[in-house]
C-alpha cells in the first residue's frame, strides 16, 4: 500500500508541470506555442477561463526569439486572449495569417484592426466583446464564420479594406458583404444596406440592440435565420415584397418591435420567426401565407387579436404559446391542421371563432388551447358556424376548453 502511494505522489509530480501548462514559452508577458519554424500565441496554464492575464494594450510580435531559435508568429490560437475583460486593444502584425475559434471571446476590446495577412477568422472569435465599436477587415481574409462577430452589440464602424476578393463593404455601407452572392454578411447599428444587396445573412444584426430602424431595400428576397434577433431597440420592420424568405427565428426576441408588416409574397412564417416579440400589437398575416410555423409567435404578450386569412392551411406547434394578452382569435375553414399546443397558456382567451364546418378533415391535436396552471375556461366561448354545434360539442379537443360554445349566424 505504501508502494502504491509512493508511486501516485511521483506520477502526480510529473503530470503537475503538464497540467499546469499549455503554453511552450513566454516573451514579454506573451505565451507561444511552438510550431516548427513558426509560433502561435496562446493562453497562459491549462485553461484559458483560469490563467489569462493580458489586459490593456498588447502588441504581439512578428518574430519572437527564444532559445537562440527565432520564430515567426503566424496565428493566434483558439481563446488565446478569451474572457481578458481587461484587454482594451490588439496590435496584430502582419506576420498572423490565422484567428482561431474564440481567440478574442468575451474580451475587453473596444476595436480591432486585422491586417493584410490574415486569412481566416475562426468560429466566435470575437464573440460577447460588448464593447467592441469598430471593426476593420484586411483586404486578405477570406473566410469569416457566421459566428465570429456573435454578440458584439456595440458596433458602429464596419469596414472591409479595399481589393478583398472575398468581402465589401461597398458604398461605406457600415457592414461586410460577400462579394460573389451579394450577401449582407454582418451588419451594425449604423449600417445602410445598399441596393446590390440581394440577402441578409443569418445573424447579421443579431444582438444589436442599438438598431432602432433600418431600411430594407426591394432588392432584398430572403432574410436569414436569427438575421435580426434580439435586437430590442427594433421598433418597427416593413419587409418589402421582393422578399419570398424569412428563415426562422428572424426576429425572434426582438422586444421592442411593435410594428412589422408582413407582405404577400410570403407563403410560410418559419418557427420561431417573432418568437419572444413582446411589444408586438398587432399582426396582419397576408392572403399568400399557408403556414404558420412551430413557435411563430410565442412568447408575444401584447398581441390582442389575430385573424388567419383564408389562405391558411396549418397551425403549427406552440405557434402562439404564451400569447396572454390574446382575447381573440379567427380560425378560417381552410384550416386542416392546428399542431399541439398552438394557443396554450393564453391566460387572457375569451373568444374564438371557428369557421371550420367539417371537423373530420382536420388534423388536430388534444391539447391546442390548454392551460396549465389554475385553468379556468368558464370565461371562453367558442363561435363555430351553424349546424356544428353537436359536432363540437362532442369533439373534446375543443369542447373541454370553452365554458360556451355558440352558433354563429349563418
Amino acid at each position: 500500500m505504501k508502494l502504491f502511494y509512493r508511486f501516485s505522489l511521483m506520477l502526480l509530480a510529473l503530470l503537475l508541470p503538464a497540467l499546469a501548462t499549455a503554453h511552450d514559452f513566454e516573451v514579454d508577458g506573451i505565451y507561444y506555442n511552438i510550431n516548427g519554424s513558426e509560433a502561435s500565441v496562446t493562453f497562459q496554464g491549462s485553461s484559458s477561463s483560469q490563467y489569462n492575464e493580458y489586459s490593456d494594450s498588447v502588441v504581439i510580435p512578428a518574430t519572437v526569439t527564444y532559445s537562440g531559435t527565432t520564430y515567426s508568429v503566424t496565428s493566434i490560437d483558439r481563446h488565446a486572449f478569451s474572457g481578458c475583460k481587461g484587454l482594451t486593444s490588439i496590435d496584430i502584425p502582419n506576420s498572423v495569417t490565422s484567428i482561431g475559434t474564440g481567440a478574442f471571446s468575451f474580451s475587453g476590446l473596444t476595436s480591432i484592426n486585422i491586417p493584410n495577412s490574415v486569412t481566416t477568422i475562426g468560429e466566435y472569435a470575437f464573440k460577447e466583446c460588448s464593447g467592441l465599436t469598430s471593426v476593420s477587415i484586411g483586404n486578405s481574409v477570406t473566410s469569416i464564420s457566421d459566428f465570429s462577430f456573435q454578440g458584439c452589440r456595440g458596433l458602429t464602424s464596419i469596414v472591409v479594406v479595399s481589393g478583398n476578393p472575398t468581402y465589401d463593404s461597398r458604398n461605406n455601407c457600415n457592414a461586410i458583404i460577400k462579394t460573389t452572392d451579394n450577401k449582407l454578411f454582418l451588419g451594425c447599428m449604423n449600417t445602410t444596406i445598399p441596393n446590390s444587396v440581394t440577402s441578409i445573412g443569418s445573424f447579421a444584426f443579431s444582438g444589436c440592440i442599438g438598431l432602432t430602424g433600418i431600411d430594407i431595400p426591394s432588392s432584398i428576397s430572403s432574410i436569414g435565420r436569427y438575421a435580426f434577433s434580439s435586437c430590442s431597440g427594433l421598433t418597427s420592420i416593413d419587409i418589402p415584397n421582393s422578399v419570398t424568405t424569412i428563415s426562422w427565428s428572424a426576429f425572434n426576441n426582438c422586444s421592442g418591435l411593435t410594428n412589422v408588416t408582413i407582405p404577400n409574397s410570403i407563403t410560410t412564417i418559419n418557427g420561431g420567426t417573432f418568437l419572444g416579440c413582446t411589444g408586438l400589437k398587432s399582426i396582419d398575416i397576408p392572403n399568400s401565407v399557408t403556414t404558420i410555423g412551430d413557435e411563430a409567435f410565442a412568447g408575444c404578450s401584447g398581441l390582442t387579436s389575430i385573424t388567419f386569412p383564408n389562405s391558411v392551411t396549418s397551425i403549427g406547434e406552440l405557434s402562439f404559446e404564451r400569447c396572454t394578452g390574446l382575447t381573440s382569435i379567427t380560425i378560417p375553414q381552410s384550416v386542416i391542421t392546428i399542431s399541439d399546443f398552438a394557443f396554450s397558456q393564453c391566460s387572457g382567451l375569451k373568444d374564438v371563432y371557428s369557421y371550420i364546418d367539417n371537423l373530420s378533415l382536420v388534423s388536430m391535436d388534444s391539447s391546442v388551447f390548454i392551460l396549465y396552471y389554475f385553468a379556468n375556461y368558464n370565461k371562453r366561448t367558442l363561435h363555430v358556424p351553424a349546424g356544428t354545434l353537436e359536432a363540437y360539442q362532442t369533439d373534446t379537443k375543443w369542447s373541454q376548453y370553452f365554458g360556451n360554445i355558440v352558433e354563429m349566424e349563418p
